[in-house]
């Protein structure tokens, strides 16, 4: 059966900048660390499948994509903003965060 893991979520921080995960702030790193993981889990198991799964996607978002290869899903983070008491559509809540890698 599928196996579907959520790796190193929410990396997606300005280079130099780590605010929750140590995974952030280097996207150099983050892509390795990545790939090797990866790399190793298709070897155990081919039905490991990889969520690659970033906060905001914003440009940032880019510098932290492992290339095509290496991700079988992508998924996105959303939170909702707090100024905000109520959505009208998905469209309104998931605003600028349509990023095209």
């Amino acid at each position: 059966r599928e196996v579907i893991i959520r790796f190193d979520h929410e990396m997606d921080t300005e280079p130099g900048t780590v605010t929750w995960y140590p995974w952030q702030g280097n996207p150099a790193a983050y892509i390795a660390a990545w790939q090797h993981v990866v790399s190793i889990g298709r070897t155990v198991d081919p039905n490991i499948k990889w969520l690659w799964s970033p906060n905001r996607g914003t440009e940032t978002t880019k510098l932290y994509y492992p290339g095509s290869q290496w991700v079988d899903y992508v998924g996105l983070t959303l939170n909702r903003n707090p100024t905000i008491t109520q959505y009208k559509t998905f469209g309104q809540f998931y605003g600028d965060n349509q990023l095209v890698i």
